[in-house]
């Protein structure tokens, strides 16, 4: 089982240096969500931010860097060989299924937070079947990033390793749902974030 580093995200200089600690992979199709992600995370303290629009570069990545916390647009696209040899595209849950499958070494149990526009419940499962810990659907603000990153650090899931599924244990705990939060989509085992307007 790994741990993630337990830090509240609160504006507290003590705090505010163990964030600036904090390595975060940000992964997206596009360089305006990239942007807005960076802004986001730089307002919370977060000082080790690095964005990519490649999957590849990202991958590469995380081979020199121990992240802890990748946050990944499902719509990223990726060319990997695959293992008949031949080039296979990755889309973000490849991308999260090739992370949950790296040697400990690289960390394979990094909390991961998926962005995505829209969210039906079988794509709700196949997220929480390649191993997404939470999912934030767009348009997002501030808030909704910061409350999906707190409850991964304060309700940390034990990392499940067996032969047809690695990543977070896929049973949520019942709570309270978190201020301002209109749906609880947890029945389906992972969870999503959705605020008035989105």
């Amino acid at each position: 089982m790994s741990q993630t580093p337990r830090i509240a995200l609160t504006k507290n200089r003590t705090r505010q240096s163990k964030l600036a600690k904090v390595h975060i992979l940000v992964i997206t199709a596009s360089q305006e969500i990239n942007t807005l992600l960076f802004d986001i995370l730089s307002a919370l303290g977060f000082k080790r931010i690095h964005c990519e629009l490649d999957a590849n570069n990202a991958l590469s990545l995380m081979k020199r860097i121990r992240f802890h916390f990748v946050i990944s647009d499902l719509d990223i696209e990726a060319k990997t060989m695959g293992p008949d040899g031949f080039p296979k595209l990755m889309n973000g849950y490849g991308f999260v299924k090739h992370i949950r499958g790296l040697d400990s070494a690289h960390n394979p149990f990094v909390p991961i937070v998926m962005i995505t526009h829209d969210m039906r419940r079988d794509d709700a499962l196949k997220a929480r079947d390649c191993g997404v810990n939470s999912i934030i659907l767009k348009p997002f603000e501030a808030k909704q990033l910061c409350d999906a990153m707190r409850e991964i650090l304060e309700h940390p899931r034990i990392f499940i390793t067996a032969d047809s599924y690695k990543g977070p244990c896929r049973r949520i705990e019942k709570r309270p749902l978190p201020e301002g939060l209109i749906e609880d989509r947890r029945v389906y085992e992972v969870c999503i974030v959705k605020f008035p307007g989105s």
